[in-house]
């Protein structure tokens, strides 16, 4: 990413005490590529399928929001065959412009295997995806043409709705506006959605905050990294050191009820209701570190702390076998991962949305890795450490 945020603010000691006290520093090999044997087991002419089990696809549904991932999937990963790249996001890309209903100006949800869609609409979220996918897209994809068709058809669908209640569809709109203001520096729309998303956010923080909860809803939610990482990006590409003050203020609090008192990543998922307990047997999704991943990316532009290349770390050694229970649920040999963990233990599925989560946890982890190592890791079965200590998932 050629955009790099500016240093403003330090790492608050009262909220990353927690974090410092159980995480020291230690080197961590990321390996430079990760296979997407997995995602393209997953995919055919139409785009990803939303489910596989014991190997196989099945169900014959093809999701939007997964579809999205796997076209930012192709902008992010590196080592890709030019061919593969260019096949499959101009796959999803096809996926997610059929998606949209022009005549009803929303975008649907769900297509089967025989083309169908379902009669519903997308969720805000799900919209919000999209939008994000659109100017991520538009950012980075190494295809001229996934990035010109990207801009295009973002300025088709971005004014749908004109009004988002859900914090996270809101968190993600922004996200995607700022990608596409670092796309097109002159972009009016995309600059004047980043000003609406990080002023609701700036007030949605506000509304709610009080001495023991720095948050910006009553509840924590799936993805609530989301929510501060996209104050960070709005407040540094508007010049507002405020938004990102809150940002950073905000993902070091969730931060720190991400971690159990034995140094694990605990996804909180949406069990934390200002209590502050998060149960240990609670159902945890991978979507959840791989936000928590991202989010400490972002907040390592704005401030290059090594709190947050150790959070991050936390969350990745989750995947891998780094939880509560001691077991992997990614693998790294074909780059799968299952569909989270619960009371008892890793779920037997391996879906679009966990392998994907895997898939773009690993390329934040390297940006992260990068930036903080100013040097790659070899891949060597000898160099790669606790990444290459992960045991195989079993069929």
């Amino acid at each position: 990413m050629n955009h790099v945020f500016r240093s403003l603010y330090k790492v608050r000691p009262q909220h990353s005490a927690k974090i410092h006290s159980i995480f020291k520093a230690s080197e961590m090999q990321v390996p430079r590529q990760l296979p997407i044997a997995a995602v393209i087991a997953m995919s055919d002419s139409k785009g990803i399928l939303q489910q596989v089990s014991a190997s196989a696809p099945e169900g014959g549904r093809y999701r939007l929001d997964d579809n999205v991932r796997a076209l930012m999937l192709m902008s992010a990963a590196e080592g890709l065959p030019p061919s593969d790249r260019m096949c499959w996001s101009t796959t999803f890309a096809a996926f997610v412009q059929a998606a949209w209903e022009m005549q009803r100006g929303h975008f649907r949800e769900i297509m089967h295997s025989d083309g169908r869609w379902s009669g519903c609409e997308a969720s805000e979220d799900a919209y919000g995806q999209a939008l994000w996918g659109l100017g991520h897209a538009a950012e980075l994809a190494p295809l001229p043409d996934i990035r010109n068709w990207a801009r295009c058809f973002y300025d088709r669908v971005m004014e749908w709705p004109a009004e988002l209640g859900s914090p996270l569809a809101i968190a993600l709109k922004t996200l995607g506006a700022g990608a596409m203001l670092r796309a097109c520096p002159g972009h009016a729309a995309a600059r004047d959605a980043l000003q609406q998303g990080g002023d609701i956010l700036q007030k949605l923080l506000g509304g709610e905050r009080r001495p023991d909860w720095a948050w910006f809803e009553a509840v924590v939610a799936q993805e609530s990294p989301r929510l501060p990482q996209a104050l960070i990006e709005a407040g540094a590409a508007l010049g507002r050191d405020d938004w990102v003050a809150s940002g950073v203020e905000t993902l070091e609090w969730v931060c720190g009820h991400q971690v159990s008192s034995t140094g694990f990543f605990r996804p909180i998922g949406s069990e934390l209701h200002g209590t502050g307990y998060v149960s240990p047997t609670a159902d945890r999704q991978p979507l959840e570190a791989q936000a928590t991943i991202e989010a400490c990316l972002t907040a390592h532009m704005a401030h290059a702390s090594e709190l947050w290349f150790q959070h991050a770390m936390t969350a990745w050694r989750w995947f891998l076998g780094g939880n509560d229970q001691s077991l992997p649920i990614a693998d790294l040999a074909t780059g799968r991962c299952r569909g989270g963990m619960g009371g008892a233990g890793a779920h037997l599925d391996c879906g679009a949305e966990s392998t994907l989560a895997f898939q773009l946890a690993h390329c934040a982890m390297l940006a992260l890795h990068r930036r903080s190592h100013d040097a790659l890791a070899p891949r060597s079965q000898n160099d790669t450490r606790e990444i290459a200590a992960a045991e195989p998932l079993r069929a």
